[in-house]
């Protein structure tokens, strides 16, 4: 082989190993991307269940019911303030 033939098949090699570090770092963002979009999808999911099950608390809240919380071992019940307030100003009024 003469020296053009060992240039070119060096540049050859050159440029697959470029190919395929390029085709590596783009597959790598896909990915990246991918999973950060299920991550926020993820997110998003949490954060709505979320304001749903605080929305239906105090929805349950102002029926003027105790409403119970449980959380493990835990057990609380929620009383709306606004109730309690409504049936003060009753009694007086009474």
């Amino acid at each position: 082989m003469d020296k053009r033939g060992v240039i070119i098949l060096i540049l050859v090699i050159l440029l697959i190993g470029s190919l395929i570090y390029i085709g590596l770092n783009v597959i790598r963002d896909i990915q990246t991307k991918k999973l950060m979009t299920q991550q926020a999808i993820y997110q998003r999911g949490l954060q709505d269940g979320f304001q749903f099950a605080v929305r239906q608390v105090i929805k349950q809240a102002m029926t003027c019911n105790a409403v119970p919380l449980y959380a493990d071992n835990l057990t609380i019940n929620v009383f709306a303030l606004e109730c309690l307030k409504h049936n003060k100003t009753t009694n007086i009024t009474s």
